[in-house]
């Protein structure tokens, strides 16, 4: 029997100053091993690998542009279950 995948998602509209500091929370987190996204809602810790698949994608239109950032690695770590809160500075 698997384990329902725990996810969380935030969509929200955001200058370019908290854009920028959130994808720096993303690679401090990445090379600590540990990252915390925190919203009103929900709480969810991940602990990416030290190896990871990284896929970029762009789009553009007339009227709109899109960047998708896509990092994914394996493992099933029990570090998972922590509760650790996020604090993203700038």
């Amino acid at each position: 029997m698997s384990k329902k995948p725990q996810t969380f998602e935030h969509e929200s509209l955001q200058d370019a100053t908290n854009l920028a500091a959130f994808l720096k929370a993303i690679a401090k987190g990445i090379k600590k091993g540990e990252i915390t996204f925190t919203d009103d809602d929900e709480t969810l810790v991940i602990h990416p690998a030290e190896l990871a698949r990284f896929r970029v994608k762009v789009e553009k239109r007339p009227g709109s542009q899109t960047l998708r950032l896509k990092i994914t690695w394996k493992g099933d770590d029990e570090r998972d279950l922590d509760e650790s809160p996020l604090f993203i500075d700038s």
